[in-house]
């Protein structure tokens, strides 16, 4: 047999060898896609589900029926203890969106809570998701939340390093681990540099859930503390001006020169959502971009 006809005859053998190597890692590489942050949004823009490396998550969201050309904003609302991200929309925050042309995402917390190392990383694809599939201002990635979700937005304002523009904790100061991030412990010890994020805290001067003054237990700021976290970081004035916050606040803003804090004393109103602070946030984020 010549040397031409047996390369004839082992033609079809080396391509079979070929594709059973090849399609095994064809698969495991769609897999891999599937298990690091893909995102499937539902055919009615009400669901999502984000690819984690060992489980699915998602949640809630609202997508206006029309979206600005130029690019549009990105709120990310997230519930508080107990809770999912579809009792969350009950907050109002479509209506708004549906107003303004921007996208709400409401995610939902492992067990009801944020608590879980993935959280960040979750935020991130979320994040990654949206912009793929619509057109996002990248400097209008808002965060918003209630309770332990609004302790969960400072945490994600340091973690995501610059990704989100501005956060509004509702009854829900930062926790001392999380300013920790941001300092040098040891060789160990990962170091977050906190990026400038403007801030609008809203809370009420009699919350017994989460105190004004702080929490022991959890080692949770007073809004005093966590304000003087971001100014800081934002290098914002000493001096502050009045703020709009309205009927029943005690609106105080002071100034950086990239971003603000602002907070919104609430008189009375103990842990609960105030009325009027979906449409104080929406004012807000809206006044960024």
């Amino acid at each position: 047999m010549t040397a031409r006809k047996l390369a004839i005859l082992l033609a079809p053998l080396t391509i079979i060898l070929a594709l059973t190597v090849a399609l095994p890692f064809a698969s495991c590489g769609a897999n891999a896609a599937k298990k690091h942050g893909a995102m499937t949004i539902a055919p009615d823009e009400r669901r999502f589900t984000v690819n984690l490396s060992v489980q699915t998550r998602g949640g809630a969201l609202y997508v206006p029926r029309s979206l600005p050309k130029s690019g549009t904003g990105l709120v990310i609302a997230l519930h508080g203890m107990g809770s999912t991200g579809e009792a969350f929309r009950a907050r109002g925050f479509d209506m708004f969106a549906e107003r303004h042309g921007f996208i709400v995402v409401y995610p939902d917390g492992l067990s009801g809570g944020w608590s879980s190392p993935d959280d960040t990383a979750f935020f991130g694809y979320i994040i990654d998701g949206i912009r793929k599939r619509y057109r996002i201002d990248e400097r209008a990635v808002f965060m918003t939340g209630h309770s332990l979700g609004a302790v969960q937005c400072h945490e994600s304002a340091v973690l995501l390093e610059g990704r989100v523009r501005a956060i509004a904790p509702v009854s829900g100061p930062m926790c001392a681990d999380t300013a920790a991030l941001t300092v040098r412990l040891g060789p160990q010890h990962q170091q977050h540099e906190a990026k400038p994020v403007s801030v609008l805290f809203i809370h009420s001067l009699d919350d017994d859930v989460i105190p004004y003054d702080g929490k022991i237990i959890g080692n949770i700021y007073s809004v005093k503390h966590t304000l003087e976290f971001w100014n800081t970081v934002n290098g914002c004035s000493d001096t502050w001006t009045e703020y709009p916050a309205g009927q029943g606040f005690d609106g105080r803003i002071w100034r950086g020169p990239e971003a603000t804090c602002v907070v919104a004393t609430r008189f009375q109103g103990g842990h609960g959502w105030p009325p009027t602070a979906t449409e104080m946030i929406t004012k807000f984020f809206l006044g960024l971009f």
